[in-house]
């Protein structure tokens, strides 16, 4: 019987039913898992043999399709698949410490993105259970969940000690990210159905500025106070807007940077302008032309909301991107 763990992004809540294979007996358990200031909650759910397992715990849309209720194939393994919407990971673990391994990774390395999570737990020792899993599965799997940031959209199928990715990497930095990748002893990767980039470049200026909008508004790139480093989860965004820009490659764009009131005049336009200049470097280094980019400062001479409250004040601190034929 399958695990299902619902992950939104605001709140963890994770529903663990363990299916022992004897005599059709359920052993019902729950299981909690923090992740960042995230608020856990722990529902146990009770069932009987045929049993959906399903509560009214909502959970989001997988990124796939098509789908079943249970594990890719027999033994111990795990298929993860994400696109732009969603992650969804099902497979089969020999029990609740590589599961919460499992989860552990998944909210570390998407945050923000909705998850679908569905596992069977299969301990060694219970009657019935399959071989024992190999040295070094847990961490080969939380491995293989993290590195699925490094792909805009594929799947990732560990079948005992073999690993195999597939679909599109962000850009060519994040390609070599998955070949320099370290595993535990006696596991084999294969990365050759993975492509760089997206497949076509689809997008005119405008389609392209409307998909990076969408971008900044699902969660804005922010920076450390007073400077123009990007904080760490700001990175995943970048990948994205890289990705995106793949798909307008002819077009030029101006990167502008804007800030809140605090501070003199002077120290916002530079701040607003470095800001932009290191946006358009990272992006650089993640392969977008730097030739095609333009980088403007205007500090607080633009703001969108009053500088009077907080709320306003980070409204105001932003990036914005203009593109043009």
């Amino acid at each position: 019987m399958p695990v299902r763990l619902g992950l939104a992004r605001d709140r963890v809540i994770i529903l663990a039913a363990v299916w022992l294979l004897t005599a059709g007996a359920a052993i019902h358990m729950a299981a909690a898992q923090t992740t960042g200031a995230q608020t856990t909650e722990a529902q146990a759910i009770a069932g009987q043999a045929g049993d959906t397992g399903q509560s009214g715990a909502s959970t989001a849309d997988p990124a796939s399709d098509d789908r079943d209720d249970g594990p890719a194939k027999p033994g111990y393994g795990l298929r993860i698949t994400r696109n732009e919407r969603a992650l969804e990971i099902r497979g089969t673990v020999p029990g609740p410490s590589e599961r919460n391994a499992i989860v552990s990774a998944a909210g570390a390395a998407f945050p923000d993105l909705p998850l679908t999570i569905m596992l069977v737990d299969r301990p060694d020792s219970a009657p019935g259970a399959l071989p024992e899993a190999p040295d070094g599965f847990a961490e080969a799997a939380a491995q293989a969940v993290a590195l699925m940031n490094r792909l805009a959209e594929g799947q990732v199928n560990l079948d005992g000690q073999t690993v195999a990715f597939s679909g599109r990497a962000f850009h060519g930095a994040a390609l070599a990210e998955l070949a320099a990748a370290t595993w535990p002893a006696g596991f084999s990767v294969d990365m050759s159905e993975v492509a760089e980039g997206p497949p076509t470049a689809d997008l005119d200026a405008g389609a392209c500025e409307a998909a990076i909008e969408t971008v900044l508004k699902s969660r804005p790139i922010a920076f450390e106070a007073g400077r123009a480093d990007i904080r760490g989860d700001g990175h995943a965004q970048i990948d994205r807007i890289a990705y995106t820009l793949a798909r307008c490659p002819y077009t030029f764009v101006a990167v502008a940077g804007h800030t809140d009131s605090d501070g003199t005049d002077e120290a916002n336009y530079t701040l607003s302008l470095n800001r932009a200049r290191t946006l358009i470097d990272l992006l650089v280094a993640d392969g977008v032309i730097r030739g095609r980019f333009t980088a403007l400062g205007y500090g607080e001479s633009r703001p969108l909301a009053s500088n009077g409250t907080l709320a306003g004040k980070a409204r105001n601190r932003r990036i914005e991107f203009v593109l043009r034929d």
